[in-house]
């Protein structure tokens, strides 16, 4: 038998799944709707983003470990690279979108890159 919050987690995951697949669908009949888009170079340093999103929420889990067990010392250093992580991830962001305005993508001129950056 489930508990409420499993049941609450649960609910949750399932319609920020058919969320996602809402925007994939309005994404793809928005592109067949409209073949004009602008295509653009996804600038590969999102990939570095991403790499420093999940290395950040390893090391936030390890200091999560780390706190259970009372090793404060040790907590406060990950909990220290988790947010460096996560401020390097905020720059890479920024510099990306930086590179994607120097190309002209933008939200409001280009319908593929306002789908990007959501």
């Amino acid at each position: 038998r489930l508990s409420l919050p499993q049941i609450g987690m649960f609910v949750g995951l399932v319609s920020l799944t058919f969320f996602f697949v809402a925007l994939l669908l309005a994404f793809g009949l928005r592109m067949d709707a409209q073949p004009e888009w602008q295509h653009f170079q996804v600038p590969a340093l999102l990939w570095a983003g991403t790499a420093a999103l999940i290395l950040s929420s390893i090391v936030v889990e390890l200091a999560r470990w780390a706190l259970r067990r009372a090793l404060v010392a040790v907590y406060r250093t990950r909990l220290l690279v988790a947010v460096s992580l996560a401020l390097i991830f905020l720059t890479i962001q920024a510099v990306s979108a930086s590179d994607l305005l120097g190309q002209g993508v933008a939200v409001a001129g280009n319908p593929r890159g306002s789908a990007f950056y959501i």
